[in-house]
């Protein structure tokens, strides 16, 4: 009986976040959004991609200016979700929906900075790129989510999920 009970739920663990392509919950479907995003570059599967990472750690900490800091993590945000696309285009789902939470993360840091200065936060071209770039990354979210359908995939979809979410309410305080 205690089998049984495991076993069902289980299944409604799984089946609850199961993913059919019309009925993604807790993202809005957007249409195609335009805005470009940039070339990815190396992808989180090459040997070399440690010292991309490096590499950008390091070009972030060199920005001083608040406004060149936000567009850099901007650019990061938006690569590593164009990277989340490849990835996704190549098969390897998992790894895609990896990047894209890395690219939630880093919008979510370009957020927190963007409130905290007010140099970006009174740059309206700036927060309207904001914006446009987080509609693209909704979009592209979409798309990797309706492609993997695997149940082990489910918590990091969740997880993927609620980042973007979170970066939606603040992104409204802006």
């Amino acid at each position: 009986m205690r089998k049984i009970f495991i076993f069902f739920l289980t299944f409604l663990f799984l089946f609850s976040f199961s993913i059919k392509a019309g009925e993604i919950q807790g993202i809005k479907k957007v249409k195609h959004v335009k805005y470009d995003l940039p070339y990815p570059g190396i992808l989180p599967d090459h040997p070399l991609y440690p010292l991309k990472k490096l590499r950008d750690k390091l070009t972030e900490f060199l920005k001083f200016s608040p406004q060149d800091k936000a567009s850099f993590i901007l650019l990061l945000s938006d690569k590593k979700i164009s990277m989340a696309r490849e990835l996704s285009n190549k098969g390897k789902l998992k790894l895609a929906l990896k990047t894209s939470l890395e690219a939630e993360r880093d919008f979510k840091k370009l957020i927190k900075l963007t409130e905290k200065s007010k140099e970006v936060k009174n740059n309206p071209s700036f927060t309207s790129k904001m914006k446009l770039s987080h509609d693209k990354h909704s979009e592209v979210i979409w798309e990797i989510v309706a492609k993997s359908q695997l149940s082990e995939e489910a918590e990091l979809v969740k997880k993927v999920y609620q980042a973007l979410e979170e970066n939606e309410k603040l992104l409204t305080r802006i």
